[in-house]
């Protein structure tokens, strides 16, 4: 029985050795502590309900040598979404999944991020990282490791990592060899993600070569005309060119692909492109015109991929949410107040929140 009791005592107590110390303030309370002790801020995104947030903080957050190092250079804190407050740093930060690591400066610098379940190893290397610059580092040796890896067993998975660690890194040009490699093995859907990437970032860097790039492999892939108007469609609204926006927009809208004929798709891909755009200043008119063109036009294909969102739930709190960007709020107060007692949806769907908090501030707000 003692010595039951014994190792009870030793269970507890390595526990609250190797634990991170987490900071109980607010998030602008660990920037000043940050600040003043000339530390950076690691904040952990997790929820009762994430199994792989409940892994991680068993096993590689009790680790000795990544609790040692938080306590001595970092001001941990730990986020749970599902509290009002988390709620607020979760849509601060977009975060998309979780566990949800994310680094900063005291002044708010991202330093890097990173989501989903980490190693021991990759994790310690993360909280490493001393500030923006040496994100650039961190890539860089995680590109190093992958091209290895792949050079030694050609994995598919480790492939696609490295495509995709590349890109994050902006060196897209870098890689467009894996990406050639990948074809064979990708659906086209895949590749056109990364060449979405790439042509957004030629956008916001306004280089023109590296578009010319992007649609190069579009055609090497066999897109047809309508996927690549998607394609210049991301280079246009990142210039800010919305006359060109619109247009190549509107194209891929109205016309079927070749390359993509799964009606799953057609219907994800248009009404999820459109809601984006919709959101940016001034196009609130034309996406408000083309959801009602797929509502009036598609309602049979709607229906059918409920799964994706595209309810009549969904399709109305956009309309409402359109509708007031354009000052007519009679009518998205109207649509507002109808559907709000069907949000939130459960604890798992934080979007159901937001839309929630979206609709009742047009109810209370829009004039």
């Amino acid at each position: 029985m003692k010595t039951i009791f014994f190792f009870l005592i030793l269970f507890i107590f390595s526990n609250l050795l190797y634990a991170i110390d987490y900071f109980s303030g607010t998030y602008e309370e660990s920037l000043a502590q940050a600040s003043a002790e000339k530390k950076n801020v690691l904040l952990i995104f997790g929820a009762k309900w994430c199994a792989p947030c409940l892994q991680m903080e068993r096993s590689v957050l009790k680790e000795q040598s990544i609790t040692s190092y938080a306590k001595e250079r970092l001001i941990a804190m730990k986020i749970d979404i599902d509290t009002p407050y988390g709620k607020t740093l979760y849509k601060k930060f977009q975060v998309k999944g979780l566990p949800y690591y994310t680094l900063i400066e005291s002044n708010e610098k991202m330093i890097a991020e990173l989501q989903g379940k980490q190693s021991k190893d990759d994790f310690y290397n993360f909280i490493k990282l001393t500030n923006s610059h040496s994100r650039e580092d961190f890539l860089a040796i995680e590109i190093q490791k992958l091209q290895k890896e792949y050079a030694s067993h050609g994995k598919e998975s480790v492939l696609w990592d490295l495509i995709l660690t590349l890109n994050k890194a902006n060196r897209f040009e870098e890689s467009l060899p894996y990406l050639k490699a990948s074809k064979a093995k990708k659906s086209k859907f895949s590749v056109l993600l990364i060449l979405k990437e790439m042509a957004t970032y030629a956008g916001k860097t306004n280089d023109q070569k590296l578009m010319e790039k992007a649609l190069k492999e579009a055609a090497e892939a066999q897109f047809d005309v309508t996927t690549m108007n998607l394609i210049q469609f991301y280079f246009a609204k990142e210039r800010r060119d919305y006359t060109k926006a619109d247009e190549y927009l509107t194209y891929f809208i109205l016309n079927p692909s070749a390359s993509f004929p799964n009606d799953a798709y057609f219907l994800s891909s248009r009404i999820e492109t459109i809601v984006e755009y919709g959101k940016q200043d001034g196009q609130a008119a034309f996406a408000l015109k083309y959801l009602d063109y797929f509502k009036i036009n598609h309602a049979k294909l709607i229906k059918k991929h409920q799964k994706y969102h595209w309810s009549d739930r969904a399709y109305l709190y956009h309309r409402a949410l359109f509708l007031s960007k354009l000052g007519q709020c009679e009518e998205a107060k109207k649509i507002a107040i109808e559907i709000l007692p069907q949000y939130p949806l459960t604890s798992k769907h934080i979007w159901g929140e937001e839309y929630k908090e979206e609709l009742e501030l047009i109810t209370n707000s829009c004039q």
